[in-house]
């Protein structure tokens, strides 16, 4: 289901922005369960999770409704999005999350 799929996603890039934020509190001495180190991890990762899941909660409800003219205005969205390699492009790209500013360990070398 694309949802749980997100909901994955999202839970894997906690990891990798948790383990990056560790690392770097490792290397600057800090206390890794300190708050400056946690900080770092809810910076890194509150935006991205806010903005995926008021995403998802849009598409979840776009689907759920069957109003002729959301229906209509759902279609003629999808394929407008089909038809635009670019647009399609786009949200490829954010659905597998190359959107996000990625913890190094997500990158590859």
């Amino acid at each position: 289901h694309p949802l749980a799929g997100q909901g994955l996603n999202l839970g894997l890039f906690d990891v990798a922005y948790l383990l990056q934020a560790v690392v770097d509190g490792m290397k600057n001495g800090y206390d890794i369960g300190g708050k400056r180190v946690l900080r770092q991890f809810e910076r890194a990762s509150k935006a991205n999770n806010e903005m995926m899941l008021c995403s998802m909660k849009l598409f979840k409800e776009l689907f759920e409704k069957d109003h002729v003219s959301i229906i209509s205005s759902r279609s003629e969205a999808l394929n407008l999005v089909d038809r635009t390699p670019m647009l399609k492009k786009l949200f490829m790209r954010y659905a597998v999350g190359e959107r996000f500013d990625l913890p190094d360990m997500c990158l590859a070398e």
